[in-house]
């Protein structure tokens, strides 16, 4: 599918003092540290208990066993949940439910039982299943996972371990209720939060990620998916794009982070690594913007493209960083500007940007140029902590 984007290791978050936070909006959070489940609670199915801080289904038997949360319907909001396996794979979360009695004419996203991979899709009126899209992972095992779903009007996104694997999925059922799944497993659920879609993007623990297979899949042998680190390794000067994810469903706010690696070799001078954004069209630079690291990571340069997808410089910024070391360079955009920091440091802000929407992507130049630990965060929030 079109919108993906590698999941690398979600350590070493970034902080940067910057504006004072909005007050975070969270709608409901439990953390079941009681000795029961509470009240909140309506099991469909299965055998529910509270355990050792978290919620568990430990029935492991082939049948899909639900539980609903049976406060107010919500209808735009982000559903986020702590998820670990402690027998066999097959866990998930349901949201737009429509009746707390019933999984039918639910939406879910969920762990398959293979292991190795994420589905979504929706439960229809006779209760039957409908996919509408599936993602290979590493195997899930049993680490602690997150998984974040951002639901609209009409579609929604999902995130797993703070990395982007759907967006602009349509919604089959607007507004709802919102519940915890298993399958052929014993699950536990350490947490459960519902926030604004404005809350700040902090986790409820960000723990290893699950890194996402062969995706984004590189369209040429100029860019390359290896241990978790998608690496451009072209040795020409032309520009080269990998798109990873359309924002079209997703709002104006939103932050981008990544870790890019220069290569040091003098001869490879001209070697750049950066953040393509508002994309009209997959890996098409004409009318985007972008940022990059580049002069053996001296400059921070950040411009346009014109109709030709030729780049105009529209400003630099000399940091004179070291050329051996990995560095971050994050992206807030909000309203009609956005804002650049690298390993910390604010860079600029308040550029003009001239789009809302579109295609995101890796900019490479003159490679080996790598690219790791990527986070993407639709947001409306004024800080750049991620």
């Amino acid at each position: 599918m079109d919108s993906q984007v590698l999941a690398a290791n979600a350590q070493n978050d970034l902080s940067i003092d910057a504006e004072p936070r909005k007050v975070e909006q969270v709608l409901f959070q439990e953390r079941f540290d009681s000795a029961h489940v509470s009240n909140n609670w309506v099991p469909l199915s299965g055998e529910w208990i509270s355990h050792n801080g978290a919620l568990v289904q430990r029935r492991s038997d082939p049948y899909g066993h639900s539980i609903i949360l049976k406060t107010k319907k919500f209808d735009e909001y982000i559903l986020r949940a702590n998820i670990r396996h402690m027998k066999g794979i097959g866990g998930g979360l349901l949201f737009n439910v429509q009746d707390e009695r019933s999984k039918k004419r639910t939406h879910v996203v969920q762990f398959s039982q293979s292991g190795n991979g994420i589905f979504w899709g929706y439960f229809d009126a006779q209760g039957n299943f409908v996919g509408q899209g599936y993602e290979r992972t590493t195997p899930i095992q049993d680490e602690l996972h997150l998984i974040e779903i951002s639901v609209g009007e009409d579609a929604y996104t999902i995130a797993l371990d703070g990395y982007p694997v759907a967006s602009d999925v349509p919604l089959q059922y607007r507004g709802g209720k919102i519940g915890c799944f298993s399958s052929k497993s014993v699950v536990a659920f350490d947490a459960v939060q519902i926030r604004t879609p404005d809350a700040p993007p902090e986790s409820l623990a960000l723990h290893p990620a699950a890194h996402i297979q062969d995706t984004p899949t590189p369209s040429s042998t100029d860019w390359v998916h290896t241990n978790g680190i998608i690496e451009h390794r072209s040795k020409t000067t032309r520009e080269s794009i990998l798109s990873f994810l359309t924002n079209e469903s997703l709002p104006s706010h939103y932050t981008l982070r990544a870790q890019i690696t220069l290569p040091i070799e003098t001869e490879l001078s001209q070697a750049a690594g950066g953040l393509i954004f508002h994309m009209p069209a997959k890996n098409h630079s004409a009318n985007a913007q972008s940022v990059r690291i580049a002069n053996a990571g001296r400059d921070v340069i950040w411009g346009q493209y014109d109709s030709n997808g030729v780049f105009q410089r529209t400003g630099v910024r000399i940091l004179n960083l070291d050329p051996l070391a990995s560095h971050t360079l994050l992206l807030r955009v909000h309203d009609d500007f956005y804002d650049i920091f690298v390993d910390g440091q604010e860079v600029v802000r308040d550029v003009p940007a001239l789009a809302h929407k579109g295609w995101i992507g890796f900019l490479g130049v003159q490679g080996p140029v790598s690219f790791s630990s990527f986070h993407f965060s639709p947001a409306t929030d004024n800080s750049a902590t991620l």
